[in-house]
């Protein structure tokens, strides 16, 4: 799951002070989405505003931020559904990656699912996104 984190990385919950940098994060997903399938279509015009829709789906528990200083640099979610678990999404800003932010982000979400006691957690990453599996 990528590198050793080599900087001071604070993973926190998402307060509301963090929304615009978590929609940019959300612009980055995207964006890597679009990049993947080569269909500039992905995310409509605002894609920075699923966001906002991500935060009201019913089944999200929590989320996170990576944060390095004051930028935020990853986002991870915690959507609990039916006695399973789902990752999603786990965002990491481009210019951070293979660091181990994301592993590190992952692993505080699978130690709230187990907290609240679910036996499954899954991870569905984009099939060509090969960098990520």
């Amino acid at each position: 799951m990528g590198g050793l984190i080599n900087v001071a990385v604070n993973i926190r919950e998402y307060t509301q002070a963090d929304l615009e940098a978590c929609r940019n994060l959300w612009r980055s997903l995207v964006q890597r989405h679009r990049d993947i399938y080569s269909d500039p279509s992905i995310g409509g015009a605002d894609p920075g505003s699923e966001f906002d829709q991500h935060l009201s789906h019913p089944a999200l528990v929590k989320l996170w931020v990576a944060a390095i200083d004051s930028e935020l640099v990853g986002l991870c979610g915690l959507l609990v559904e039916h006695g399973e678990s789902e990752l999603e999404p786990i965002v990491v800003s481009p210019s951070h990656r293979t660091k181990g932010i994301g592993a590190s982000l992952a692993q505080q979400a699978i130690a709230e699912s187990r907290r609240l006691g679910m036996k499954f957690s899954n991870i569905l990453q984009v099939a060509r996104n090969v960098e990520a599996i």
